[in-house]
């Protein structure tokens, strides 16, 4: 509302205020959902919790972007700055009030209250206490085990200092920097000009395409999050990324080069338009939801909101620098301007290779244990295995 009211009084003071308001919001959400999704699923679903959380985030994109086009000679756009409170109304009242219980991990770890605990398991999962019986003694056991690691504290500090979590943690700072620096957001924050640039009659409608693209992409993701797993999705991702960026800076040098046919340039514009559809499915096939979920999954439970809320200011620093660095390297780069997240693509794929593992159907001893062979020393502090 500070927004829209901000931007109708011409008050630049108000807008500001509003942006930060909804900055602060949008950064507790980034950490906030994929950490209560982890914690709410059952093991063999985090996958599919977790890539529902960004199909959300895609589908709302998609969503507001519509929204936009259709309304943008009829509703004032001031009017549609305010529009997201509304949504977070109705989440207030009906989600965090009666859909959303608190988590039983942190019903556990905070309270230490087994009952409680357990009415939350059967709010979720709308089972019997016999039924939940097995799994409540599996969170349990894991949330005692985690209090159990001395050196794996709350806070940023002893995260760093814990040997166990500094692979985890560089895992998950890479894919942060991975994703917004693989070239996806330069993508759709100048969409429209890029359309433009290709020959798209409507550059609106390129935007919308991409979104919708991005969107299906994500939808088709979802299933394979549980049957292919992480680690094989990332490396496909990034992969198809590589792929596509390499093929649109060959494709722009071409286009480049001048003295072109008319019918030449028109496939080579109809080619970049491939390319980038492509690039857009890809990020969704794995780096897109991935690097916002594996925090869940490779953490133990003491560290897990610290390391995360770290991970998501990286992400969002990223995201900022890459905003306001863009139009100077297209500038300076012209044609080649894709070849840095090409290098950014390639070390991303590179690193996963080497250091990141299948978390897929794995408890966090289990992946604790795959961290300290990919790091080849000791696994210290290790929990029990959970089952």
């Amino acid at each position: 509302l500070c927004a829209g009211d901000g931007v109708q009084t011409s008050s630049l003071v108000v807008l500001g205020v509003g942006r930060f308001v909804i900055g602060v919001g949008t950064g507790l959400a980034t950490v906030g959902a994929p950490l209560y999704l982890g914690e709410i699923a059952p093991r063999e679903s985090r996958g599919l919790y977790g890539s529902l959380n960004q199909l959300a985030v895609v589908l709302g994109i998609l969503g507001a972007q519509v929204i936009a086009a259709a309304t943008a000679d009829v509703v004032h756009w001031r009017v549609l700055l305010a529009i997201p409170s509304l949504i977070g109304l109705v989440q207030l009242a009906f989600g965090l009030g009666v859909l959303m219980p608190e988590t039983p991990v942190w019903i556990l770890s905070s309270r230490a209250d087994v009952d409680g605990a357990l009415a939350s398991l059967k709010r979720l999962r709308a089972k019997s206490e016999d039924d939940l019986a097995d799994e409540l003694d599996a969170i349990h056991a894991e949330v005692r085990e985690a209090k159990a690691q001395s050196n794996a504290g709350s806070s940023f500090i002893s995260i760093v200092q814990d040997r166990t979590l500094r692979l985890p943690l560089f895992v998950s700072a890479v894919m942060m920097i991975g994703q917004q620096w693989s070239g996806i957001n330069a993508v759709f924050y100048y969409s429209t000009g890029f359309f433009a640039d290709a020959g798209v009659s409507d550059p609106v409608l390129g935007t919308l395409l991409a979104s919708t693209v991005n969107a299906l992409a994500m939808v088709g993701t979802v299933p394979l999050m549980e049957s292919l797993g992480r680690r094989k999705l990332l490396l496909l991702g990034v992969g198809g990324m590589l792929i596509a960026a390499l093929s649109l800076t060959a494709i722009l040098e071409l286009k480049d080069m001048g003295n072109l046919e008319e019918e030449t340039r028109s496939r080579l514009n109809l080619a970049s338009v491939i390319c980038v559809l492509f690039f857009v499915a890809a990020f969704e096939l794995g780096p897109g939801p991935i690097p916002w979920q594996i925090g869940s999954e490779i953490f133990p439970d003491a560290p897990r909101a610290t390391a995360m809320g770290a991970a998501a200011v990286l992400n969002w620093v990223c995201n900022g620098l890459l905003g306001l660095a863009f139009p100077p390297m297209q500038e300076a780069l012209g044609p080649a301007v894709f070849v840095p997240f090409c290098v950014v693509l390639a070390t991303w794929l590179a690193i996963t290779l080497r250091y990141v593992p299948e978390t897929k159907g794995r408890s966090i001893n289990e992946i604790q244990l795959e961290f300290a062979k990919l790091a080849g020393g000791d696994v210290h502090h290790l929990l029990n295995p959970v089952t």
